[in-house]
């Protein structure tokens, strides 16, 4: 079934009430243009309706608007496609879309239903994707326009099957791309169940992405955040990757949380609220203000209430680093890291705090090994409380803290393991 209307503002085409298609394909802004209709305020809403597969179109008017609601799919078809052009103020919402019926066999089923949303560069564009339940993926793609908003709650896509002793997932990515504009935001929240989750925004200042109340079995977590500076960047209550004991030792399967932001100031990131990993990784880079702004605002990252099975690293800056960063760990709520934890700043005036929570255990953050080095240019600033390292240095030193330059310092907090931690010569405590 197909409807096309073409470029004067304010059409609609709406389906509802039990309607039943097969491949259906909705199109506004079609035809030859007119003077003054480029489809603005249009709108096209989906109800209560089974199809075989969803195809929606919207060309470059501003304020329109896709609605997708209670809507079945079939297991053999590629689910719902809603694209929208250039205009600005645009909004897709597709809630409760599933694919009911009996199992297939795989080697007859020629493709697996989705869900793609797609945007262009207009600003303030907004897609949001709800209660969603099926086997594909979740894919939103927003241009370069300013203050877009992309949000999934509620959702689950792919599946997993036990293998012997291990889990494979198939499918089940749950991908969202923002471009150059700046203040755009990425909320993921309300119980999300995925194999992988895959976040990029682009170079543009203040943007913000927050994971929240996410479970990824199969897969891993990565955020990436572009040049921009003052970006944010949030992981709470969620989980990722699985764990088998074998014997007296945990071997960790997927599980990663990965953040990367690039060069600009301000940056922030923080884990937080009930977190378990396998492995955090973060990144960020050299803090550079842009011609005429303000210098010397370094990046930080906090750690707190986050479990890890082995590693964390994080790491701030390269050799063209202006310094002036942070990094806390277990300052408010408690932190436990199986493995390495490895911290490296680079630049000027940097600062590390560990600990801090006093929490009732005596143990604010625990690490099976640490290294830190505050980087070459001195000023550097460690401050320890509660926080117990059981075996050491993981490069074999008998010191966990160091950075080059002059002017560093270690504070003691007490309560530690070893008490004090153990510093090199190029600091004083």
């Amino acid at each position: 079934m197909s409807v096309s209307e073409g470029v004067a503002n304010g059409d609609s085409i709406a389906l509802n009430n039990g309607d039943k298609f097969g491949s259906t394909v909705l199109a506004q802004g079609a035809g030859p243009t007119m003077t003054g209709g480029n489809g603005n305020d249009d709108s096209i809403r989906v109800t209560n309706a089974a199809v075989k597969d969803l195809t929606i179109t919207q060309t470059d008017g501003a304020y329109v608007g896709i609605s997708v609601n209670n809507v079945t799919v079939t297991l053999i078809s590629f689910g719902v496609l809603a694209q929208q052009g250039k205009g600005a103020t645009d909004v897709i919402a597709i809630n409760a879309v599933t694919a009911p019926g009996r199992p297939l066999a795989l080697n007859n089923t020629p493709t697996i239903p989705d869900i793609i949303a797609t945007q262009g560069c207009g600003n303030g564009d907004a897609a949001v994707v709800s209660n969603i339940g099926l086997p594909g993926n979740i894919q939103m793609t927003q241009g370069n326009g300013k203050g877009d908003y992309a949000a999934i709650f509620t959702s689950s896509a792919g599946y997993k099957a036990l293998v012997g002793s291990y889990v494979e997932d198939f499918y089940g990515d749950a991908s969202i791309t923002q471009g150059n504009g700046c203040a755009d935001m990425v909320d993921l929240d309300l119980g999300n169940t995925f194999n992988n989750v895959a976040i990029i925004q682009g170079d543009g200042g203040g943007d913000s992405t927050i994971v929240q109340s996410s479970q990824v079995a199969g897969g891993s977590i990565d955020l990436s955040q572009g040049n921009g500076a003052g970006d944010y960047a949030a992981i709470f209550a969620s989980s990722a990757g699985y764990t088998l004991a074998l014997g007296p030792y945990v071997e960790d399967f997927y599980g990663d949380a990965g953040i990367t932001q690039g060069n600009g100031y301000a940056d922030m990131v923080q884990l937080d609220l009930g977190n378990t990993f396998n492995n955090v990784y973060i990144t960020q880079g050299d803090s550079l203000a842009s011609p005429g702004g303000p210098s010397g605002q370094g990046d930080e990252v906090d750690i707190d209430a986050t479990t890890v099975t082995s590693d964390i690293e994080i790491f701030q800056g390269d050799s063209l680093a202006v310094g002036n960063n942070v990094v806390t760990i277990g300052t408010s709520t408690q932190v436990l890291a199986g493995g390495w934890t490895y911290l490296v700043q680079n630049g000027v005036n940097n600062t590390v705090v560990l600990g801090g929570a006093f929490d009732r255990s005596g143990i604010d953050f625990e690490t099976a090994f640490l290294d830190i080095n505050t980087g070459a240019g001195g000023g550097g600033f460690v401050s320890a409380t509660n926080t117990t390292v059981v075996y050491g240095s993981d490069f074999g030193n008998n010191f966990v803290i160091d950075g080059g330059g002059d002017g560093n310092t270690y504070a003691d907090g007490g309560g530690n393991d070893p008490d004090p931690l153990p510093y090199s010569a190029n600091y004083s405590g």
